[in-house]
């Protein structure tokens, strides 16, 4: 019915066909570090609910209507200052997206980001405790947070 020559043809057809498939099959490029924490840093609405340690001792009273938002580079909080501004920007300073900057000043440690969970460390150089200002707690700050969902 068909020659060995057909045969040999077809099949390298076939084969070629095949490869010609896969290689055309575009892989999505994986995600960097930055894209990654970046995205799950703003698929929360706000990470809330802190749980605030200074140099080890509980503050989280100090800081406890305390969240943050994160948009392409930007951010916003509510009842973080002086520590954070209302409002900023923000970048990674690493390629592992383990340390940013916030306002080109403050640098901010991630020290895990999961779903649910954002944990942040800074080191807070002052003391505020006059009337009428904000308070704040001189030294090492950890802020645990809880993310609300974008609804």
């Amino acid at each position: 019915m068909f020659s060995k020559d057909s045969s040999a043809i077809r099949a390298f057809n076939i084969v070629l066909l095949a490869l010609l498939m896969v290689a055309g099959c575009k892989k999505e490029a994986a995600l960097t570090p930055q894209q990654e924490v970046g995205a799950m840093l703003a698929s929360a609405e706000v990470w809330e609910n802190p749980v605030v340690f200074v140099d080890g001792a509980d503050q989280s009273e100090v800081y406890k209507d305390f969240n943050i938002s994160f948009g392409n580079g930007t951010y916003k909080t509510t009842s973080g200052a002086p520590i954070w501004n209302p409002s900023g920007t923000w970048t990674f300073v690493n390629e592992e997206a383990t340390l940013m900057l916030f306002d080109g000043a403050t640098q901010v440690d991630i020290k895990s980001i999961s779903e649910e969970i954002l944990e942040l460390s800074l080191l807070w150089e002052e003391n505020t405790f006059e009337p009428g200002r904000n308070r704040s707690v001189k030294g090492r700050h950890v802020f645990k947070l809880i993310r609300k969902k974008k609804k």
